[in-house]
């Protein structure tokens, strides 16, 4: 793909456009992802990125000591540490403090997954320094301990929303990297401590949301991933995608349990500010899976099979 290029398509351009000034700061980022005069390149632009397919190339032929130990983690560390900017840029204020030693010393962590047990699944998701693992499977948990599926749909929206203020208010609190803080995650994932706390970033709440939509409220997968999103994070205000924010559901989570909302939307959607994208694969049995992509957020996902089944 570096070497025969992609075409631009929409989603991309909003992405271009969410960073554009980082973008416009670099020239070598400017050359190669925006047009002459510093603009997202346009829709169906071929975009090629020719250095990067001779990267992948040498690091095919040389292996991980090119990067860790070699020629391009030096190029790396020359270009953190030593920027070339735009001139009269303002955006980089600062150069980076990356050695090689970094480098060389850089071992990848494989952590145990977080698991708990909800409506008869496993649920496995990654572990700390993430927190979603922590996040996702403590509010399920607390929600373990209600019929979401026989309640009306606002009450059961009601009691999402809570457990997913209790569950990102103990991330807020007790989350870190394990490497230099102690984080109690037996006790986070203990349904006892849910159990107890059942009285009252976008990430865990669309997992949590796609799992409620699917196991509790009996969406096909397709459909849990599609539903209108919203996202309650430990703040005064849950964030809602306009579809949500402007249902018959929000008014009613307004006028009978007190929450309240903020729409989320504009011209250029924020990437830290909106109820989170998604992709998903389903195993049907049978040697059969299905690949689920989002029909309509970020103007749409692609999910595709090499060997689609007849």
């Amino acid at each position: 793909m570096a070497e025969r290029g992609f075409r631009v398509n929409q989603d991309f351009v909003q992405l271009t456009q969410s960073d554009l000034p980082e973008l416009r700061a670099y020239p070598a980022s400017r050359a190669l992802l925006l047009t002459k005069d510093g603009n997202p390149l346009p829709v169906d632009t071929l975009l090629r990125n020719p250095d990067l397919a001779k990267t992948y190339r040498l690091l095919a032929r040389y292996g991980p000591s090119y990067l860790y130990d070699g020629p391009l983690g030096q190029a790396i560390v020359q270009a953190d540490d030593h920027l070339v900017l735009t001139p009269g840029q303002s955006v980089v204020q600062l150069p980076g403090i990356m050695t090689t030693g970094d480098l060389r010393a850089y071992q990848a962590q494989v952590r145990a997954p977080t698991r708990v047990r909800y409506r008869g699944l496993d649920i496995y998701s990654m572990a700390p320094p993430s927190s979603s693992g922590s996040t996702v499977g403590e509010a399920l948990n607390i929600l373990s301990g209600y019929n979401l599926a026989a309640e009306p749909r606002v009450t059961a929206l009601f009691h999402y929303l809570e457990a997913s203020r209790l569950a990102y208010a103990d991330r807020n609190a007790y989350v870190g990297d394990p490497r230099y803080v102690s984080v109690p995650l037996s006790g986070l994932l203990d349904p006892v401590f849910s159990a107890g706390a059942a009285g009252g970033s976008t990430i865990p709440t669309t997992i949590l949301q796609i799992i409620l939509n699917h196991v509790d409220f009996g969406m096909s997968l397709p459909a849990a991933l599609a539903a209108p999103r919203v996202s309650q994070r430990n703040a005064p205000t849950s964030l809602a995608e306009p579809d949500f924010y402007n249902s018959a559901l929000a008014a009613q989570l307004t006028s009978q349990y007190g929450e309240k909302f903020t729409l989320a939307t504009g011209p250029i959607l924020p990437l830290d500010n909106y109820p989170g994208d998604a992709t998903a694969l389903q195993v049907l049995g049978n040697n059969r899976y299905e690949a689920i992509a989002e029909p309509v957020r970020l103007y749409g996902g692609s999910a595709l099979v090499v060997n689609p089944a007849p």
